[in-house]
């Protein structure tokens, strides 16, 4: 007789069901699958299309049930304007059972366009509640597109690094129209090197079209007799289309403007040269993907040509592709020299790395016109006895990546004449005398300048030797470990050792005060000279 279902769950289950009063009558059904609706979109209460396609669960809200003796208390469900089911229930029924209240619409009695569902309860009494109307709407229709299979509207054919650095780094292409178009519908496009192998990859964005990326003919500039008349035609062959297959009919009253979809230069130059194709495609608000569209083709030359680039010159040494630096010619700095010969255009922009980027003791320069540029002399202690690449790097505006110089290998030769460290009590190389030294006292110990003396440099001092109470021991005491240098200064204080720890010293005996420093953060020390003093009473 009617096509609902009931939800065949537990027939013998019996629930008391929540009171409903309203003045304004009795609510909706429950719909599942429904979006939310929202005033952004056209469809009121759009349902979500699935694959395969599935019924449609529904539950009526429970309702003020009070049977009474001898009558029936009715239930009649309308779908579109018709009454399509009805339940009765006696006063044996003591309560509404909760299966009774959950139907099923079979998938095929889901036709395209918007259906209404309400429901009315005739109560015992004889009195007449209708519910709220709940609209269903069921899109069947996946988005097409027209003229030229959806192809891309581009304003070139070939990309390359200039052509990105005068159109603000990307590249933009318009969807000119297609059919079907609502607020709502969900436009991803892609760039690819194979049109028809792609996935997620090649994915450049997903953009959800407002109402403000339609347009739709304008009363304020079409009289009103013009537009009713319009009204009416495009009716008439709506009317006409009704015969046709689903997949043939299409909005025409949706006409959209076009859309501007971004492909950002990123995007292109991690893809690299070639040949690129261009494409997209459309799914609707309810789900229905449509096809993909024609690629575009395009000829992609965004990667910088090689350059020949020959490694800097220093000007404080001799040899173009490799040197030695005598550290005491660059007191001041080193100079670096960009080679005339180098390819280098205008409007591009050069910086010189000094060292590994990220190593200890590396610089990076700022810009300069000159093409002569300087590394400060806090850069150069650090490489002491080691070797460094010293090159250049030019940007060219448009492309991400730099073209890089060949390497000029830098040897940093060690040098001496560090001074020697000095303790108060053993001045001018007389002895340290314990008796110079009061109860609970110490002697101090200072350091004098060094070249290339610097705060980011390590001190470590300790003192040597033989024990006091077992002469094939040695004793060891840490005057200064790790410490950083705390200020360039003619003379720095340097730790000190208390008279407690000297007398764990054999009286007599030579001490060896050892320093070395670190110019690179604890990775290599370099020894100082000594101070030998002897010990006595």
């Amino acid at each position: 007789m009617d096509w609902f279902w009931f939800a065949s769950l537990n027939r013998t289950r019996r629930v008391q069901m929540t009171l409903f009063t309203s003045s304004k009558g009795l609510p909706p059904p429950v719909v599942d699958g429904l979006l939310d609706d929202d005033p952004r979109w056209d469809e009121t209460g759009l349902l979500k299309v699935t694959d395969p396609p599935s019924d449609l669960n529904f539950t009526v809200p429970a309702w003020d049930y009070q049977p009474l003796p001898s009558l029936k208390t009715v239930l009649e469900i309308d779908w579109d304007g018709e009454t399509n089911y009805r339940k009765e229930w006696d006063d044996s029924v003591t309560s509404l059972p909760e299966d009774d209240l959950s139907f099923v619409v079979p998938s095929s009695r889901l036709e395209h366009g918007p259906h209404t569902l309400c429901y009315t309860v005739t109560t015992a009494l004889g009195n007449r509640q209708h519910s709220a109307t709940q609209t269903i709407t069921v899109d069947q229709v996946a988005p097409t597109f027209g003229a030229d299979h959806g192809r891309l509207d581009f304003d070139t054919s070939v990309i390359t690094a200039a052509y990105l650095g005068t159109h603000n780094d990307q590249v933009e292409g318009r969807i000119v129209s297609y059919n079907g178009g609502k607020p709502g519908d969900v436009v991803t496009w892609y760039w690819s090197s194979d049109p028809f192998s792609f996935g997620d990859a090649q994915r450049v964005s997903t953009r959800t079209l407002e109402r403000g990326d339609f347009q739709s003919p304008s009363r304020s500039v079409m009289p009103r007799s013009l537009w009713s008349l319009a009204r009416r035609f495009l009716r008439n062959v709506i009317h006409r289309l009704q015969g046709r297959k689903v997949s043939e009919c299409v909005d025409f009253m949706a006409l959209p403007k076009p859309i501007t979809l971004i492909f950002p230069g990123t995007v292109i130059r991690d893809s690299k040269d070639g040949k690129r194709y261009a494409f997209c495609n459309i799914c609707d608000r309810a789900g229905n993907p449509g096809p993909y569209s024609q690629p575009v083709e395009f000829e992609v030359t965004v990667e910088p040509a090689p350059r020949d680039l020959p490694p800097p010159e220093l000007m404080e040494t001799s040899g173009s592709n490799s040197s030695t630096l005598d550290p005491m010619r660059a007191t001041g700095g080193v100079r670096v020299q960009i080679p005339e010969d180098a390819v280098i255009n205008p409007g591009e922009t050069v910086w010189v790395q000094w060292g590994d980027p990220g190593s200890v003791g590396c610089w990076r320069t700022d810009e300069t016109e000159s093409g002569l540029f300087r590394i400060p002399s806090t850069r150069i202690a650090q490489h002491f006895g080691k070797q460094i690449p010293v090159y250049y790097e030019v940007f060219e505006p448009g492309v991400d990546l730099p073209h890089v110089s060949q390497n000029h290998w830098l040897t940093v030769s060690e040098i001496s004449g560090f001074p020697t460290v000095q303790c108060d009590k053993a001045a001018n190389g007389s002895p340290l005398r314990l008796g110079s030294i009061e109860e609970g006292g110490r002697a101090s110990f200072t350091l004098e300048r060094w070249t290339f003396m610097h705060t980011d440099q390590l001190i470590d001092i300790r003192v040597e030797g033989v024990d006091a109470y077992d002469a094939g021991a040695l004793v060891v005491v840490t005057v200064l470990e790790n410490y950083q240098v705390p200020v360039v200064a003619q003379k720095i204080d340097a730790g000190y050792i208390t008279k407690t720890d000297l007398r764990r010293f054999k009286v007599d005996q030579t001490l060896s005060v050892k320093v070395k420093v670190s110019f690179d953060e604890g990775f290599t020390w370099q020894p100082f000279p000594m101070l030998r003093p002897l010990l006595s009473q």
